[in-house]
């Protein structure tokens, strides 16, 4: 029987969802479940007296195209390995789609594996690439402008700059912002802002400093200036510097040996598809029909 978790399931849901996923994706997993868990549903299935798999489902505010919708996204499926195979995941997935198909218009997940979901309705909108970045590549020596400071009411601003490059986006305030850095803060990250000499904030970069690499969690930029400045100053001696960006953003141009590597894949559902058109004036088969009615790219990057 499925169940929602509550707070005392929080841990052990955790631990399910570390022991079932990349390394990669512990932090964030770790991040949501510290400091988001309460905001989303937990579903999950216990055997035996204990927690043998679960799913997370989260909300968002979405930008499509022309209009605000609440969208959904699901992630941090797992099953414990001694219960797979038994149809557990396959339980969740219809239980989940079931509450989307009432609740929202559109439903996202990140996959690593895409033909798991295609079954499911899921169709592949866009992907993540990611990069490895030497420090010598980084043509930029003057790191004037670039700042420690931290100005919530500018990041605010220049996401929703930067955010006009696309067509489908999270929306984020400046309550976001602020919740935001405080996270990163606790959890030994660190932000750099970029100001030109107008003062106008150009860019930012939120970036982790492991043992022999910067990891960049996000960076968002209105030129290739502000780029490479705040690599830059994130990189500082160490000898690389890793990124990750939507397949839209052309980072390959600006760094010429830097060989973009496809990290996961964005998919989407539509979950009625007679709302859909009826907003849209439009007629769909298929989720592409869908997103085919967006103008530019697609920004859903859900561990940010």
């Amino acid at each position: 029987m499925i169940e929602y978790g509550v707070e005392k399931d929080k841990d052990a849901i955790l631990d399910l969802c570390v022991a079932t996923h990349p390394a990669k994706e512990k932090e964030f997993l770790t991040y949501y479940f510290h400091n988001l868990y309460n905001e989303g549903k937990s579903l999950l299935i216990r055997e035996d007296d204990k927690i043998i798999s679960c799913m997370q489902l989260k909300e968002h505010v979405l930008q499509f195209h022309d209009k605000v919708l609440l969208c959904s996204y699901l992630f941090g499926i797992s099953t414990h390995i001694d219960y797979r195979l038994r149809g557990f995941m396959d339980e969740l997935m219809h239980y989940a789609l079931d509450i989307c198909n009432q609740n929202y218009l559109i439903t996202f997940i990140e996959a690593y594996n895409p033909k798991l979901y295609k079954k499911y309705g899921f169709e592949t909108v866009s992907y993540r690439k990611k990069f490895s970045i030497a420090i010598q590549d980084i043509k930029v020596n003057n790191l004037e402008g670039v700042t420690s400071n931290i100005d919530i009411k500018a990041m605010t601003r220049l996401y929703k700059e930067f955010a006009t490059r696309f067509d489908c986006y999270y929306l984020r305030d400046e309550a976001y912002y602020k919740k935001y850095v405080e996270t990163i803060q606790q959890n030994g990250g660190n932000v750099a802002m970029y100001r030109n000499h107008q003062g106008e904030v150009q860019g930012y970069c939120v970036y982790y400093e492991k043992d022999d690499l910067v990891e960049v969690k996000e960076i968002i930029y209105l030129d290739s200036i502000t780029l490479m400045k705040l690599l830059k100053y994130a990189i500082k001696f160490m000898p690389y510097i890793s990124l990750e960006v939507s397949n839209n953003e052309k980072i390959e141009k600006v760094f010429k040996k830097a060989v973009p590597r496809t990290s996961s894949c964005v998919m989407a559902r539509i979950n009625h598809y007679p709302l859909f058109e009826k907003l849209y004036d439009t007629k769909i088969k298929n989720v592409q029909d869908a997103f085919q009615v967006l103008k530019r790219p697609v920004l859903i990057n859900e561990k940010n």
